[in-house]
């Protein structure tokens, strides 16, 4: 396929640490969890599933280390 007719996919951020609502990174408009679609230019966000995508977000504002270090102490705390 050619790289001009490839479909285009958004990711998702966080705009800051003390906010978590998901932006795209196409348009920066605020998406939900269920929108497949940016609500701006209707490029599709990836990737599709809530838990991913805010796993995405929280990676590229804190970093591997961090999340992975908050993902243990957070499956710790709430499995006992």
């Amino acid at each position: 396929m050619r790289k001009d007719k490839e479909k285009k996919m958004a990711e998702v951020r966080y705009c800051c640490q003390t906010n978590s609502t998901l932006f795209s990174t196409c348009c920066g408009s605020a998406v939900t969890d269920k929108e497949d679609k940016c609500p701006s230019c209707g490029e599709k966000i990836w990737p599709e599933s809530a838990r991913s995508r805010h796993d995405i977000a929280m990676r590229s504002l804190y970093g591997n280390d961090m999340v992975n270090k908050m993902r243990k102490e957070w499956e710790r705390k709430y499995s006992e």
